[in-house]
């Protein structure tokens, strides 16, 4: 049975479905991909084509391609020598295809350009027509791969040449999904702690920093830049403590409008997709 891998976040489905040649990538490229992937809060499903048997895709392979909704196919030097990667491909295009938008491929060029996945030079075009004789494939198997591939004409990409490292595009990729503008900070105040407090619009906030000043013996500026910062809470909403039934009641509100932001980040992020890639 084949093994597969996925990252630990929020919700029973896959975010992002990684696609590979496991002699190429697996244990370099592709691993790291991976973890900077789940680092990053997202789910992924990453499956060895190596450790599968039989000749079609089986249905917990379908249900993780059709709940996924990015696909990063790592084309590399041996991929269309694999008919698990080729069928894998054909799916996701077809998937991406019927979605009217909202699934989309993003390639990573490893050591290939992208004429060869256009099948313009010798290495896949040839890989394919050595599959077709090995595996006795019926013409139209070859010819759905064929377009599969060259689907992904129209689609932008990473290319590894111009990286100076790995690690380098691995950062690019996992920072595409979780943009710097989504960040955001949702404050609680607690026990007897207002609004107004922070605001330093009432005294024990502002008490404790004119306290601080002599005793720590401050700069000017350092206390200046803190109490900027307890000020830019002013228009930030938060929860407070004495609006709840004890601590169980606001820890339970917290968690839920926190795991629900980061989906909205992950769902809003397919869009800064397209600006990031090259």
């Amino acid at each position: 049975m084949a093994s597969s891998d996925a990252g630990t976040s929020w919700g029973s489905e896959y975010q992002v479905f990684l696609s590979f040649r496991g002699p190429d990538t697996r244990s370099g490229f592709t691993d790291f991909l991976y973890h900077s992937l789940t680092d990053a809060g997202i789910r992924v499903f990453r499956e060895d084509e190596e450790l599968r048997v039989g000749e079609t895709i089986d249905g917990s392979l379908m249900q993780a391609i059709d709940n996924c909704r990015i696909y990063i196919p790592v084309f590399s030097p041996n991929y269309a020598s694999s008919q698990w990667c080729l069928r894998e491909l054909s799916q996701i295009v077809t998937n991406t295809l019927k979605s009217e938008g909202n699934k989309e491929i993003l390639p990573i060029f490893y050591d290939v350009e992208p004429d060869d996945v256009r099948l313009k030079t010798p290495l896949y075009r040839d890989a394919l027509l050595n599959l077709e004789c090995k595996k006795k494939l019926r013409n139209e198997q070859g010819d759905a791969w064929r377009e599969a591939l060259m689907e992904v004409d129209v689609i932008k990409g990473w290319e590894m040449k111009n990286y100076y490292s790995h690690g380098k595009l691995e950062q690019t990729v996992a920072s595409t999904f979780i943009s710097e503008s989504n960040k955001e900070i949702l404050p609680i105040y607690f026990d007897d702690i207002e609004h107004d407090d922070v605001k330093l619009k009432a005294p024990p906030y502002c008490d404790a920093l004119l306290n601080l000043e002599p005793k720590k013996k401050l700069r000017n500026e350092q206390v200046d830049a803190w109490r900027e910062a307890l000020m830019e809470i002013d228009a930030i909403k938060g929860w407070e403590m004495k609006n709840f039934n004890g601590h169980g009641e606001l820890i339970k509100l917290v968690v839920g409008e926190v795991v629900e932001k980061l989906k909205k980040q992950i769902s809003d992020s397919w869009s800064i997709c397209a600006l990031s890639k090259l």
